[in-house]
Parts: C-alpha cells; structure tokens; sequence
C-alpha cells in the first residue's frame, strides 16, 4: 500500500507539473486503480469466507449447547415411569447435507424403565446403522449450515450424546470429536467437543 501512495504521490506531481494528462499519464492511472480494485475484491472476497465459517461455527456451538440444555431441563431422575422417555440428548452431523440435528435418545416402553444401567452408566440405543440417531422420530431440530460451506468429521464420531445429570458425554467415535467446516478455497474452522462435554473453537 505505501508503494501505492508513492505513485499516486509521483503521479500528481508530474501531471502538475506539465498542466495536463497524456496517453501514458491515463495509463498509469488506469494501472494503479486496477491493482487497488484487484487488491479490495481479493480482501472482500477473503473476509467473506472467514464471515461464512464463523457463522457455521456458531450455529453448530449452538446447536450443541441446546442440546445440552435439553439433558439438563428435561431430566426426569433415574427411574422413569412406563412409557418411552427420552433418557438424554445429542447432536448428529449430517455431513452429506451439511447440517446438524438435535435429537433425543429415546429408551423403549416397558413396564418400568431405569435410564442407569445397575452401575450408574448409561448405554444409549443404537440404530442398525451404528448411530445413537434413530430417526425422524427422535428429531427434534436441524440447523443448516451455509450453503457454501462442506462440513466434514476428521476424527469420525457423527454422533455426540449428553447424558444427564452431569452432561456427561458420549459418542459413536473416539473423543475429542472435531466438526470441521471448510469453504470453497480450503479455509476451514474447528468446533472440537472433549470427553467432559466441554467446546473447543478454533
């Protein structure tokens, strides 16, 4: 930029000084108007994609944290009455649609139901397909990402549970799980969730 201000500065000067533009004059302007013009949009362009990445990174630490609300606010104790109850919540990454579901884990009916196993752990359902996520039925809100951004799991772990009391977590992959969003130049953004339920954004 200051090489910029010096040929605007020389530029001047010399047109000053002769009292008028040439050809060559008109040239060097329409230069150093491009070069600023190429070096804004490239700028624009650049803090575009970082505004993407940080808008996807918050709608996922969103998404996380209410489903964390949701362990917390509906926890009924241990020993639930008949029926199916939903015994923790979580979040699903739908890498192919570049979206992320809020969910229950709803334990079956029966007569009487303890969300703790005889240990005090909990062992959460899983689909045929290996996923705490059954289905619709246990959907309780997607939140899309920008259509410009690619999500993806490096670390696998589509998956991640908080089971309550203590929001403990779990997942279908091994922890720390790591949702990264990547736009279309290869920029990307970490959102990673430890063992403890605890985000990491970076």
């Amino acid at each position: 930029m200051q090489r910029v201000k010096i040929l605007l500065h020389t530029f001047w000067g010399h047109v000053r000084n002769r009292g008028g533009f040439s050809l060559m004059d008109i040239i060097v302007a329409t230069a150093i108007i491009a070069m600023i013009t190429s070096i804004s949009i490239s700028y624009n362009h650049s803090s575009e994609e970082q505004l993407r990445i940080f808008k996807s990174q918050s709608l996922i630490a969103g998404a996380i944290n209410r489903a964390k609300s949701f362990a917390a606010e509906r926890y009924i104790g241990k020993d639930v009455p008949v029926g199916s109850f939903a015994c923790a919540f979580g979040v699903h990454f739908d890498t192919a649609k570049g979206s992320v579901l809020i969910f229950e884990d709803i334990k079956p009916a029966t007569t009487i139901y303890t969300c703790l196993n005889a240990d005090g752990s909990y062992t959460p359902s899983l689909a045929a397909s290996g996923s705490f996520y059954n289905g619709a039925s246990e959907l309780i809100e997607e939140v899309p990402l920008d259509d410009a951004i690619t999500l993806s799991l490096p670390n696998g772990g589509a998956d991640v549970l908080f089971v309550p009391p203590d929001l403990s977590a779990t997942s279908t992959g091994a922890f720390p799980v790591t949702a990264r969003v990547t736009s279309a130049s290869g920029r990307f953004g970490d959102t990673t969730i430890i063992a403890g339920g605890q985000l990491i954004t970076k």
